[in-house]
C-alpha cells in the first residue's frame, strides 16, 4: 500500500504565513472566530493541534474543499484523554468558509474551575510548543499487499499476521504509522 510521509519545517524559520497550509500548532488560518472551540470543563479556548486542508492523495478527505481542524484544551486537569468530555474537538469546514489571515484565540468564556488556578498552571496563549508546517510529502510504498489492508483495522486479525507484515521496515519508527514524518532535508534509509 502506498502512504505519504510529511516533510516538516519549523514555522519560525519560514516567512510569515500568507495562505492556508497544512500545519501542526500555531494559530488557525481563516477560522471563523465563532467556530473556535472552548473546553467544556474549564471554558478556556482550546489550542490548535492541526489544521489540515485536503491534499490528495496524501491527505484525502474525499473532496478538495474540506479542511480538518483538531483542537485540544491545554489547561492542566482537564480530561483531554476522553473524546466524550468536551476537552478536545475535531471538525471539518469547507474551504469557502475559511477566511484570510490568522485567527487570534478568543477570550475565555464563563468561570474557570478552581483546579485551573490551584495547579498554578494557567492555560497557554499559544496553540502548542512550536509550529510545524508540512512543506511536502515523500511517497512511500509500505510493502503491505492491498488484500491484507483490512487486517490492520482489527486487533484480532492484525495479531494473526506474520511478523514481517505486523512490523515492516525493521521497526523504523518513521514508517510504522501513517503519522511518521521527516524534517526538511532528512532522508530515509
Amino acid at each position: 500500500m502506498q502512504n505519504f510521509i510529511p516533510r516538516f519545517e519549523v514555522a519560525t524559520l519560514r516567512p510569515p504565513q500568507t495562505r492556508l497550509i497544512p500545519k501542526f500548532g500555531g494559530l488557525p488560518w481563516g477560522l471563523p472566530a465563532e467556530r473556535w472551540p472552548h473546553c467544556r470543563e474549564c471554558n478556556m479556548p482550546m489550542a490548535l493541534l492541526a489544521q489540515l486542508p485536503h491534499h490528495g492523495p496524501a491527505l484525502d478527505f474525499g473532496d478538495s474543499r474540506w479542511v480538518l481542524h483538531l483542537f485540544q484544551c491545554t489547561t492542566a486537569g482537564c480530561s483531554t484523554w476522553s473524546y466524550e468530555e468536551g476537552c478536545n474537538a475535531a471538525f471539518m469546514l469547507p474551504r469557502e468558509t475559511v477566511g484570510d489571515g490568522l485567527t487570534q484565540s478568543p477570550q475565555a468564556t464563563g468561570e474557570r474551575p478552581a483546579y485551573a488556578w490551584i495547579t498554578g498552571i494557567a492555560p497557554v496563549e499559544h496553540s502548542m510548543h512550536g509550529e510545524l508546517w508540512i512543506i511536502g510529502w515523500q511517497e512511500h510504498e509500505d510493502a503491505i499487499p492491498q488484500h491484507m489492508s483490512p487486517a490492520y483495522f482489527d486487533p484480532h486479525t492484525f495479531d494473526a499476521l506474520p511478523e514481517e507484515f505486523r512490523f515492516p521496515h525493521d521497526f523504523d519508527y518513521r514508517l510504522r504509522t501513517k503519522a511518521g514524518a521527516l524534517l526538511d532535508g532528512e532522508r530515509t534509509r
